[in-house]
């Protein structure tokens, strides 16, 4: 290949790359919020923030009152610490 060709080919990479948070589902963040959300515990536990930043997700919740019943902790549903 030649040098022009291969600037080409970077250039549409990077284009193609930057296109990806807007073609790929799998980053939406309605879709990472219900993800998310589907790993906290069904009760107990109440969102008040969820903030997405290009390579963070930040939540901010409540913690049940005291005395609650609490059902199984999100780590055991499968959330990493």
């Amino acid at each position: 290949m030649k040098q022009p060709e291969v600037e080409e080919v970077r250039n549409l990479q990077s284009r193609w790359q930057a296109l990806e948070v807007a073609t790929n589902a799998d980053a939406y963040p309605a879709e990472l919020f219900h993800r998310i959300v589907a790993l906290l515990p069904e009760q107990g536990i109440r969102l008040k923030e969820f903030r997405l930043e290009l390579s963070k997700i930040s939540l901010v919740g409540k913690p049940p009152p005291p005395g609650m019943r609490r059902s199984s902790s999100p780590i055991s549903r499968g959330m990493r610490a």
